[in-house]
């Protein structure tokens, strides 16, 4: 079983363009699969939205490419948007009690990261957690806990799943001219996957230092 997740997590990191160009235009429902469980599902943090939706745009760029990027932005950003919608749903059914009760599902750690991040930013989180790995997760379920303005949660849902998944996509599509990306493409994919971690490792490491700072 760890095996089989090991080779899943690998193939939607670094091997993810293999991936998406084995299986054609099936790549689109694979696609919205995986983000739609990444903005949906807590328990699903660890799946690499980011540099899929840039690999999948520099892959659209290839002459026998069945991908095209704009339809890779509308369809992915239905899928943020709706995940968002799911998991916003769930958070509200579940309420304030998750902070009173330890779910074993659910990180702790990660959930008052979330929550500290909202006291921080209010409504904006919605927008600027969609750039930050784990935390883009956790953020509509927080959003739903406590009760955001439904209407305002949709309008911040809706602009900040378009601003995340254009600015890879494009920036895939223009990059996937370059000629060192066509030909390192699997690096080029890992330095995004890299780069992606970096604003959700800064925000842990600067957490555990306020900690310190306190006790």
């Amino acid at each position: 079983m760890n095996c089989t997740v090991n080779h899943l997590l690998f193939a939607l990191g670094t091997d993810i363009g293999e991936m998406l160009s084995k299986y054609g235009v099936w790549a689109y429902a694979i696609m919205f699969v995986i983000i739609f469980f990444e903005a949906g599902i807590v328990l699903t943090p660890f799946l690499p939205g980011d540099s899929m939706i840039f690999a999948a745009a520099t892959l659209s760029v290839r002459a026998d490419s069945e991908l095209n990027v704009h339809l890779i932005v509308l369809l992915i950003t239905l899928a943020a948007f709706a995940g968002y919608v799911l998991n916003y749903t769930i958070g509200s059914y579940v309420g304030p009690r998750v902070y009173k009760r330890n779910y074993k599902v659910i990180s702790r750690q990660r959930l008052n990261q979330t929550k500290e991040y909202f006291e921080k930013h209010g409504v904006r989180t919605i927008i600027y957690a969609r750039f930050i790995p784990v935390i883009r997760t956790f953020a509509p379920f927080v959003a739903g806990v406590s009760e955001m303005h439904y209407k305002r949660f949709m309008l911040f849902n809706f602009l900040g799943g378009l601003a995340w998944v254009a600015i890879y996509a494009y920036s895939g599509y223009f990059l996937g001219n370059i000629p060192f990306v066509k030909n390192h493409f699997e690096m080029t994919v890992l330095v995004v996957l890299i780069a992606t971690l970096v604003p959700a490792v800064y925000a842990i490491i600067k957490q555990s230092k306020g900690k310190k700072e306190t006790t």
